[in-house]
């Protein structure tokens, strides 16, 4: 994959028995919402080195490897690239994870069948919760 001028990448982080990691910036305005994590495409990087990034700064989570994220969606709109990863990591990584990302991120773990009717899941995330349901997304984890 090759770099963009302008981009943005979306990661769904799923454990092994189905629950998914979200994020929510209590610094936005509200209405506040639980959403993947997020990044732009700085000048220069690749959408799977912002995928890693933005895991480790909403998140803390370090040790996903570039061969763990999977490429679920991607749109190009001429310069400006959106690309969809899924990773999965063991459950029993879950409390390892902290309640804050290192940028002020509150981070939580849910169900995925709780995505369908959290009221306050980011509207603009329910078009992907089709791809983790996936079979090669749940036959994954």
């Amino acid at each position: 994959m090759g770099t963009l001028s302008r981009g943005a990448v979306t990661i769904a982080i799923l454990t092994t028995n189905k629950k998914v990691v979200l994020v929510r910036d209590p610094s936005k305005p509200r209405p506040l919402y639980w959403k993947f994590c997020v990044g732009g495409i700085d000048p220069g990087e690749t959408p799977v080195e912002v995928a890693l990034r933005e895991m480790d700064e909403e998140i803390g989570l370090t040790w996903v490897q570039p061969d763990q994220l999977v490429l679920l969606g991607k749109e190009n709109r001429g310069d400006h690239g959106m690309y969809f990863f899924g990773t999965i990591i063991d459950t029993l990584g879950i409390p390892y994870l902290p309640k804050k990302g290192r940028t002020g991120e509150d981070v939580g773990v849910f169900d995925l069948a709780e995505l369908d009717w959290m009221r306050d899941f980011a509207p603009w995330n329910r078009a992907f919760i089709s791809s983790l349901r996936s079979p090669s997304v749940v036959s994954a984890a």
